[in-house]
């Protein structure tokens, strides 16, 4: 092989590798265009649903309408109170008893206690 010739090769390859670099660069700026924007839109997204929960949220109550409701533990130490009494005193015992979950105080049934039978 000529020096001419060998020459030619490397100026061949080296332009090759030049149209592979500038490809390479513009996939790589497209690329983080598109990150860019993809980002832009999660945090419009992420105000837009800000926004939207802050209309949802109910006004604030009142201070003298807002009285506490007791927690699931008070009423179940309440209910357990009232038919341990009724039971020792030998009073019948009618009513209806609500079961909560603890998180969130949120009845989830309610069931029809029969009366008892007290001592005579």
């Amino acid at each position: 092989m000529s020096p001419e010739e060998q020459l030619e090769k490397i100026t061949k390859s080296q332009n090759h590798q030049r149209i592979a670099l500038i490809v390479l660069s513009i996939a790589l700026v497209a690329s983080l265009i598109v990150t860019w924007k993809s980002l832009a839109t999660v945090r419009e997204t992420k105000a837009l649903q800000q926004e939207q929960l802050a209309l949802q949220k109910p006004e604030p109550a009142p201070q003298a309408a807002a009285a506490k409701k007791p927690s699931a533990r008070a009423r179940v130490k309440a209910n357990v109170k009232a038919e341990t009494h009724a039971s020792s005193t030998g009073k019948t015992h009618t009513g209806e008893r609500e079961s909560a979950t603890p998180a969130t105080g949120t009845t989830i049934a309610s069931v029809r206690v029969p009366e008892r039978q007290g001592r005579q």
